[in-house]
């Protein structure tokens, strides 16, 4: 969080407005990784979880191979394909969105690092359900610390987009060998990888709730990057990159939500698992709290100072307006909004249909978003589609409390 705000001034200083959108678009596809595994990491890690509560060493065992070979099997699909696709997207990006002779190199970086994203989540996740909540984190911090900085150090110094992500591979590399071996500490049981007949059952009863893990990351990957790419080739990378540099300034309090939503899954898994409702409001009050006395004031002050303050954070490189900054704000406090009342669901894996809901929503957002004439009506359509999101999770959440409580 701390090196979004500190380094795009960086990134635009070194490469000006329209070089960024093309960053930002590129570098942008990463966000994916996310739902490369089809959402089997976060389903079986949850299983794993529940196996452990329930002092199920075998069966925990089997939802951690099975989430190791998914993960590695679709590392080296991603890289496969990557190869069969490279010729469309190397001129895509040589010719559409102007990164010129680094568009070659530039394209492989982002491939080799979402397949190693693929896997690296996959042992945050298994890192997780061993009991290592913080060890996890550290290690994520670590990465994303790294992967922050290492770009715009290249950029700063003149470096192209290739080199610049090829600064991202490193990180997320180091990271992985550093999973690996903390795994291997915290739970050598979960390293062995068993042969076993009972992986088609087990991939079976996760079938839904993988779906499910599939969708909803995939739904905000989809729009995060889908809504750029088509404002930038409506607007142009110049409008592309003002609308991104303020989303990402205005998500900026909804990940510091995230922080504190995250930190309290497994805790929410183990007390809907057994029905503890004492434990589950012990768990989720934290949650509400900070939304309502961290996240929604700190957005209501973007909405407020948010055009001064990135005016004179880009040094008036690109242009903002108080419709763009505000409705942003809104967007993101219906997104936190939706996404607290989500965790719970996703704890237990009951969160299909939302899932399926608000994957729906994105795909009819995106396609509506071409026929918007101007930047202020396509924010407006997306706190539309937050809104609606929001009426979603709270009807499932409901159902929730009322089915388990």
């Amino acid at each position: 969080m701390l090196g979004q705000l500190i380094f795009i001034p960086i990134y635009l200083h070194a490469w000006g407005g329209e070089k960024y959108g093309s960053w930002m678009i590129c570098v942008g596809v990463t966000a994916y990784a996310a739902i490369l595994d089809f959402g089997v990491s976060q389903a079986a890690s949850n299983e794993m979880i529940a196996s452990i509560a329930k002092r199920d060493q075998k069966t925990a065992q089997i939802w951690s191979s099975l989430a190791f070979w998914v993960a590695i099997g679709m590392s080296l699909a991603v890289g496969l394909m990557g190869i069969c696709a490279a010729p469309y997207a190397i001129d895509f990006l040589g010719n559409r969105l102007g990164a010129g002779d680094s568009s070659q190199a530039l394209y492989f970086c982002v491939v080799i690092q979402l397949a190693l994203l693929v896997t690296f989540n996959m042992y945050i996740c298994l890192i997780r359900a061993a009991g290592a909540n913080a060890t996890a984190s550290w290690i994520s911090v670590l990465a994303i610390f790294l992967e922050v900085v290492i770009p715009p150090c290249i950029a700063l110094g003149g470096g192209t987009l290739a080199q610049a992500a090829a600064g991202l591979v490193v990180p997320r590399l180091l990271g992985l060998v550093i999973c690996g071996y903390a795994l291997r500490a915290l739970a050598p049981w979960a390293t062995v990888t068993v042969a076993s007949r009972e992986y088609l059952v087990r991939a079976k009863e996760i079938l839904i709730p993988s779906a499910a893990n599939l969708l909803q990351p995939g739904g905000v990957a989809l729009f995060l990057q889908g809504s750029l790419v088509v404002i930038g080739s409506m607007l142009g990378p110049q409008v592309a990159a003002a609308f991104g540099v303020a989303r990402t300034v205005s998500r900026l309090p909804f990940q510091l939500c995230y922080v504190f939503t995250r930190a309290q899954m497994p805790n929410l898994t183990k007390s809907i698992s057994a029905s503890d409702k004492e434990g589950f409001l012990r768990s989720f009050k934290p949650v509400v709290l900070i939304y309502f006395c961290l996240t929604v004031p700190m957005l209501f002050c973007f909405a407020i100072f948010g055009e001064w303050f990135l005016r004179a954070w880009t040094h008036e490189t690109l242009s903002f307006s108080f419709a763009l900054v505000g409705g942003l704000a809104l967007c993101s406090v219906l997104h936190s909004g939706w996404h607290m009342l989500s965790a719970p669901l996703v704890a237990r894996n009951l969160h299909g249909g939302f899932s399926v809901a608000y994957f729906v929503l994105v795909s009819v957002s995106l396609c509506a978003l071409n026929a918007m004439p101007n930047l202020a009506s396509c924010v407006a359509l997306i706190a539309i589609m937050e809104f609606f999101a929001l009426i979603v999770s709270w009807r499932q959440f409901k159902s929730l409390v009322f089915l388990r409580f």
